[in-house]
């Protein structure tokens, strides 16, 4: 079972952007310092989580970074998986203990949707967690897409 931590200090992801001088993302325009330096003032502004597979040598099996985001359109609040990552060698647990993890966040904050991006608008690592592609985002709906407000309120009155 892996182990997952919400990262809390700078050597961790300091750790995390490393991986981009070893060829982990070839999509992100940064070297690894100025990455770091951008983790650095989105997480000191708590504008994202990043949660952390850890094993017991202190090796980052996987990690994910979510934002805070609003649906533009709706009008909702969501969290964006920003940038997630599974080490081939990883222990097979960690790409769903992450999502728990995820999904659990999503939660203490009530809400209800969770949000990936594919580069392509095709199918990617998101659809073995319950997401569906919705143009080039991947969307997973908590509480069957319903906030827990307008479920009390439907409860209470039996009128959505």
């Amino acid at each position: 079972m892996a182990n997952i931590v919400e990262i809390t200090d700078y050597a961790l992801l300091y750790r995390i952007s490393l991986l981009i001088d070893r060829g982990a993302f070839k999509f992100i325009d940064y070297d690894s310092q100025s990455f770091f330096r951008y983790l650095i003032d989105r997480f000191d502004e708590d504008k994202i989580k990043v949660f952390a597979s850890v094993n017991g040598s202190n090796t980052i099996e996987g990690f994910a970074i979510c934002s805070l985001t609003e649906d533009i359109i709706r009008k909702t609040p969501q969290i964006f998986i920003d940038l997630a990552y599974i080490a081939k060698k990883a222990d097979k647990t960690v790409g769903n203990e992450l999502m728990k993890k995820i999904e659990d966040y999503a939660k203490t904050l009530k809400i209800d949707e969770i949000c990936g991006f594919s580069l392509k608008g095709e199918k990617s690592m998101l659809d073995r967690y319950g997401f569906e592609l919705d143009y080039r985002a991947y969307i997973k709906k908590l509480n069957k897409g319903v906030s827990d407000e307008k479920q009390k309120r439907e409860n209470r009155t039996g009128n959505p």
